[in-house]
């Protein structure tokens, strides 16, 4: 793995560790890219749990940060991350909101968007609002998933979810976004310069077990926060079972995490 950037501010040191989590990895080149300054204002959409949350406001010591987020558990535990840091609470704002939301229009120097997880109904509304939120010259950096949060531990949680009982409908889950439509929504909303770039971040995992988890880290899928801690694990222990036969082991599993990331500035 990469070791941390000289280039990246002060305290990004931090990174280092949280980037061994595959659902946060992609983060490490969207900050490397965006090379966030002191006192610049942060639009971060979606908080999710807090762990990347928690670590933008370990960088950004002396700008402001606001994160959206639509799940009201997430948001809380959000929150909660960032109440435990000292002096965080001041300059961090999180809104209860959808992702197109448009909090500040014109008000933010960089916009940070890191969807673990197929979580845009609507997309082109999604770019629209990327440019809103920016100042003229402001930046942004967009990950989302190619092909869902990834093929094999999106399956075996589909055909989990699928096996009906307590669990919530696998047709909860969003489609993953198709990466030639969603560049063309990007260059439709009218951005002054556009990069982009796929990547695939192959992630080993020790064990099935452990794999599993990774879908219950950052949480988002669905109806499966609103699970009883008893349902949750039950669910976990079916989705290992069901990744060790495909993989015909369950021990030292290498799976492929595609991801799509858009930089640019209006």
């Amino acid at each position: 793995m990469e070791t941390p950037s000289k280039d990246l501010p002060e305290g990004a040191g931090n990174l280092y560790s949280w980037m061994r989590k595959p659902f946060l990895r992609p983060a490490w080149d969207l900050l490397e890219k965006l090379g966030l300054q002191k006192g610049e204002r942060l639009l971060f959409v979606p908080a999710r749990n807090g762990d990347l949350l928690k670590i933008l406001a370990s960088i950004l010591e002396e700008g402001r940060i606001t994160a959206l987020e639509f799940h009201p558990a997430l948001a809380g535990r959000a929150l909660g991350q960032v109440e435990e840091m000292e002096g965080a609470a001041s300059r961090v704002e999180i809104l209860e909101a959808p992702p197109h939301l448009v909090p500040s229009p014109g008000g933010q120097d960089v916009l940070l968007c890191h969807f673990h997880m197929p979580a845009l109904s609507h997309p082109a509304s999604f770019a629209k609002a990327v440019r809103r939120n920016l100042r003229p010259g402001g930046r942004f950096a967009v990950q989302v998933p190619v092909e869902g949060f990834c093929g094999p531990l999106e399956e075996a949680l589909v055909e989990t979810l699928a096996a009906g009982g307590d669990l919530p409908d696998p047709e909860e889950i969003l489609v993953p976004l198709d990466a030639g439509e969603f560049l063309q929504d990007f260059r439709e909303a009218g951005f002054r310069v556009l990069e982009k770039l796929e990547k695939v971040y192959l992630e080993r995992f020790p064990t099935a077990m452990e794999a599993a988890d990774t879908l219950f880290e950052a949480g988002g899928w669905g109806g499966l926060e609103d699970l009883t801690p008893q349902a949750r694990e039950e669910a976990a222990r079916e989705i290992r079972l069901r990744l060790a036969r495909r993989f015909q082991k369950d021990q030292d599993l290498e799976i492929p995490f595609r991801r799509l990331l858009l930089f640019g500035k209006r």
